[in-house]
């Protein structure tokens, strides 16, 4: 067996024990008491949130280094939880709908119906593990090139997150996903505003949360499973641009938003469903 796979082994199993053992008590935000909404913050006491610029912003980036960094991004993804929290806060809203009689009951019946819209789509693992009509949109016209190209039934164009080609409530759900952190607090705040005004029913936001073991995991990923120098750089960047779980929520109320769900991995990772 190769060290490579050893690592995934890992990192497959100490995810999967993780998530089991808390997401017991961090289904909603209305239970999520210290330990969830704000306990949290105590993994990130003495580390200021830092506006690092991130090499994948930079413009001329060579194809072959970008494409190595965003598989890369893809792999963290599917092994850190990152889908499974995107499509969990997804099934959680089209639920809550359901229930509250927000939406017809008879607009989920087929699953495939339902319309996602995924802002900052990276390569397109995360649109891609969607069903239905799916919109993925990045600003930089090579990664969605580069996504495009990978297929899996997804329409992808190039837009600006904060001004985008869409109508009012023209989506069902927008989804945004590792992106977030890459904007200042007043930024952000716009961001989901806009994410709300294209979203018929909600806003499923997904992003790392700041803390001392969070950053220290990136430094070890970065350095364990990869040699780019984006990978490595950008890492431990995301992890100083973070935010808490506790400035998430800030933001998404300052943006006019309530949580409806909330799910987090402990000073790692959180999927917010709002509305």
């Amino acid at each position: 067996m190769s060290y490579y796979s050893i690592i995934v082994i890992f990192a497959k199993k100490a995810r999967g024990a993780v998530v089991h053992r808390f997401m017991r008590n961090s289904d909603t935000s209305d239970h999520m008491g210290r330990g969830g909404r704000w306990g949290g913050a105590i993994l990130a006491v003495g580390l200021p949130r830092r506006d690092e610029p991130e090499l994948i912003d930079a413009p001329g980036l060579a194809d072959a280094e970008l494409l190595e960094n965003l598989l890369d991004l893809s792999m963290v993804n599917r092994l850190g939880g990152g889908v499974w929290l995107s499509t969990w806060a997804v099934r959680r809203f089209v639920q809550s709908a359901q229930l509250t009689g927000a939406v017809p009951a008879a607009a989920f019946v087929q699953p495939a119906a339902w319309d996602v819209l995924d802002v900052g789509c990276g390569i397109g693992d995360m649109p891609r593990a969607f069903a239905g009509r799916v919109l993925a949109v990045d600003i930089s016209p090579q990664i969605v090139r580069m996504a495009a190209m990978r297929g899996g039934g997804v329409a992808y164009a190039a837009a600006d997150a904060l001004r985008l080609p869409l109508a009012d409530a023209s989506v069902g759900v927008a989804h945004c996903s590792f992106t977030l952190h890459h904007f200042a607090p007043p930024q952000a705040v716009a961001l989901l505003r806009e994410l709300r005004r294209v979203a018929r029913h909600g806003v499923v936001l997904n992003d790392l949360l700041r803390s001392w073991p969070g950053l220290a995991g990136a430094w070890l990923l970065g350095h364990l499973i990869s040699a780019n120098r984006l990978t490595r750089h950008d890492g431990l960047a995301s992890a100083r641009r973070a935010y808490t779980l506790a400035e998430l929520l800030a933001i998404a109320h300052q943006a006019g938003l309530r949580p409806l769900a909330v799910r987090a991995i402990p000073g790692y990772r959180a999927a917010l469903a709002l509305a």
